[in-house]
């Protein structure tokens, strides 16, 4: 991993691409966003996004991980997290499974590294990053406090709502990729859960990384207070009355 030195420029070490704020008084960077670009993209494509956030949250160290799979015959056509064509639905959630770990390992490692906590951890994805997002938190009910999904679902509907991780699904109501339902349909399933979810359909916006569907995320991320929280302040409060 190399650290950037200068607050607005990138390194990579060829599978991602890092920020990583200069450190004050030897501390490390307060959070980690974690970003998983789109099928056919590259870390590169997530960079307005990274300094769209890097100006909200300067103290934040973020990572664009790259994908492990080619999407096309050459380089030009990008990457993919899997490889969807001509698979069942059940096919596809294992072939996402199966990629999971190796980027569960790397989370968990940077988060010791650093010493962040999941709390402090935010995951990004768009399309089937986005996908791959909510399936490491379904996976691990642990590893970060929020998940921010654009356009994507999930590739197997969870049993179980991570209790402390609140999901933020946004979509462009004119996606012909990746259909809107997808993002109802997993917020349908997390509200069924009593989980932590909210869900943002904006008009006249297809599949793409729009600056609308970013602005309506930084809200979310800003105003949102996690179900868990308010549970444990009503908790208390009944406790004490």
């Amino acid at each position: 991993m190399t650290d950037a030195q200068n607050p607005t420029q990138f390194s990579s070490d060829g599978e991602a691409l890092w920020l990583v704020p200069p450190t004050h008084d030897g501390q490390a960077p307060g959070q980690l966003f974690v970003m998983f670009h789109g099928q056919g993209g590259e870390p590169a494509d997530l960079l307005w996004l990274a300094r769209t956030l890097q100006a909200q949250w300067p103290g934040a160290a973020i990572m664009a991980l790259r994908a492990p799979y080619p999407a096309g015959a050459s380089e030009a056509e990008g990457r993919q997290w899997f490889v969807a064509d001509e698979l069942n639905a059940d096919e596809l959630a294992g072939q996402v499974a199966a990629g999971l770990p190796p980027l569960l390992k790397l989370i968990r490692r940077v988060q010791a590294q650093w010493q962040i906590a999941p709390a402090a951890t935010a995951l990004f994805g768009l399309g089937q990053g986005g996908l791959v997002a909510l399936e490491l938190s379904a996976a691990d009910h642990a590893l970060a406090g929020r998940v921010i999904a654009f356009s994507a679902g999930y590739a197997s509907l969870p049993q179980a709502a991570a209790p402390e991780t609140s999901v933020h699904l946004l979509h462009g109501a004119e996606d012909d990729v990746v259909p809107p339902s997808s993002s109802q349909d997993a917020y349908d399933r997390i509200q069924e859960l009593e989980g932590d979810a909210t869900l943002d359909i904006l008009p006249d916006i297809g599949h793409e990384l729009n600056v609308a569907l970013v602005t309506r995320a930084i809200e979310r991320l800003r105003t949102h207070v996690p179900l868990h929280i308010w549970q444990s302040a009503l908790m208390s409060a009944r406790q004490s009355s």
